[in-house]
């Protein structure tokens, strides 16, 4: 199967769903924010407001780069689609699962989207 991306809206659910199917399948999960955290050594709030959202993009994609073909789960940031490379290389190394939900959850999930980008 390759990699199973989790795509979808901020708060859709990537990171939960994406814990239950990696635990039902029996692969590892990761985070892709959690990576690009890692690479950065900041988070992601601060990396917008230090470096913008193009240095974010190219971390992430950095991040996915080194993923895709793995066997993992891999829950991506609300934003990942916006690169077309990404999109490319998400289809070609795997299955890519688009989680939605109605604005009404997605907004009682996220909130006033503080700490967020």
């Amino acid at each position: 199967m390759g990699t199973l991306w989790l795509v979808g809206m901020m708060g859709a659910g990537k990171t939960t769903v994406g814990w239950l199917v990696a635990d039902r399948v029996g692969r590892p999960f990761v985070d892709l924010d959690d990576d690009v955290v890692a690479a950065a050594g900041s988070s992601i709030p601060d990396i917008f407001a230090m470096q913008g959202e193009t240095a974010f993009r190219a971390l992430e994609h950095a991040a996915l780069m080194e993923r895709a073909g793995s066997e993992a789960v891999v829950a991506c940031g609300g934003g990942v689609v916006i690169d077309e490379r990404n999109v490319a290389r998400m289809r070609a190394e795997g299955v890519v699962v688009w989680l939605d939900a109605p604005a009404e959850v997605l907004r009682g999930r996220v909130g006033d989207g503080e700490g967020r980008p």
